[in-house]
């Protein structure tokens, strides 16, 4: 997980439960390593993200997803109760975008639900956020379209939990959700979505969680994933 240096975390009150809480001032402007960007999509292509949720990902900007103190990293564990609570979405600029600008939407999807051996269910949608922008900029209105609903996978097995970040095009419009999406939320079309909007996949990040979770096996694949 990417430690910002020289920055300031600011609590930001909205009249919704926001997932953007911390703020970065100045605006950093430096996106993603080519190291980074270039695990983020190695480890899509090892845990089969690509191309089950993605055809392909080419980050460029970091897309950090916090569940109280504790990251996602590109497949470390998470049990039940660590994921009951929105989490915390912040995200760098991307090199060449004004960050005052430039706006983004965060979809998180289970491709393995109702289990991973017969993902029937998928994508099943957990969230999605739009008109979100880098964590530096602090007056921005994101929107919900649809409320976070808890990770609760329906097997022992872990299911894979994909976070994306796509870049919106000038005057965006989400595309509707349907009934069926908006409550039942699955089968989600992520990628009929994706292409509606115009949007551009810039981040992307995931974890896995499953009844079978333990604790110690969520802190042992933190540590683990942790940088040096």
């Amino acid at each position: 997980m990417k430690v910002y240096v020289g920055t300031v975390s600011l609590l930001a009150s909205w009249t919704w439960a926001s997932p953007l809480a911390e703020r970065q001032v100045p605006c950093p402007g430096r996106g993603i390593s080519s190291t980074r960007s270039t695990e983020v999509r190695t480890r899509f292509r090892s845990f089969g993200v690509i191309p089950d949720s993605v055809p392909d990902i080419n980050a460029t900007t970091e897309l950090q997803v916090k569940y109280g103190n504790i990251p996602e990293n590109l497949g470390n564990v998470f049990t039940v109760p660590q994921t009951l609570q929105e989490p915390i979405i912040t995200f760098d600029p991307e090199r060449g975008f004004d960050p005052a600008t430039t706006k983004y939407t965060y979809i998180q999807v289970d491709p393995d639900a109702p289990g991973p051996k017969l993902p029937l269910l998928r994508h099943f949608l957990h969230h999605i956020v739009y008109d979100l922008q880098a964590s530096c900029i602090a007056n921005q209105s994101p929107k919900t379209q649809a409320r976070y609903m808890p990770l609760t996978p329906l097997s022992v097995s872990p299911h894979r939990y994909v976070s994306l970040l796509y870049r919106q095009v000038p005057g965006y419009k989400p595309p509707p959700l349907d009934l069926i999406e908006d409550i039942v939320r699955a089968p989600f079309d992520l990628q009929q979505y994706v292409d509606q909007g115009n949007l551009m996949l810039v981040g992307g990040n995931f974890m896995r969680e499953g009844l079978g979770s333990t604790v110690s096996e969520a802190e042992a694949s933190y540590w683990s994933g942790r940088d040096p």
